[in-house]
């Protein structure tokens, strides 16, 4: 990511990459001084190695790279980008806690799009469950320090 955004800051005539880095001493001093992660996860993609397309430079889809979809089999929300993934979250745990050894996590946002504002939600509680159930049965729930 670090290489492929320095790439495109050059192309894009930036004098310097638009992604910072830190000197050694700057990490360092910064080492161990978080409390906790913060997690925001709402959906997932599938991403396959290549050059995105349809993205405006620069954007976040651009500097991602790679093709990324959304199976048309996922369930859907109100929001076309936000399909329901709830084994999303937990592979995004998991990967978090393997690479962070176990440091505590706070799911801080998360959530599913509706457009009744209806009191009567069951697609938003089964999201909710389903995503709760796929966390609690798995490794990653010693981490998880609140949602």
């Amino acid at each position: 990511m670090k290489e492929r955004i320095g790439r495109m800051s050059r192309e894009e005539g930036f004098p310097q990459s638009r992604l910072g880095s830190f000197t050694s001493a700057e990490i360092e001093f910064v080492r161990g001084s978080a409390d906790f992660i913060g997690l925001n996860h709402y959906t997932s993609v599938v991403c396959a190695d290549g050059e995105p397309a349809g993205f405006d430079r620069p954007s976040f889809g651009a500097d991602r790279g790679g093709n990324c979809y959304t199976p048309a089999e996922w369930e859907a929300s109100s929001s076309s980008w936000l399909k329901v993934v709830p084994w999303g979250l937990r592979k995004i745990l998991k990967w978090t806690k393997d690479e962070y050894n176990d440091f505590e996590i706070i799911i801080t946002e998360n959530g599913y799009s509706d457009t009744t504002g209806d009191m009567d939600d069951c697609p938003r509680i089964k999201y909710l469950n389903v995503r709760i159930w796929f966390y609690q049965f798995s490794s990653v729930n010693k981490i998880i320090a609140g949602f």
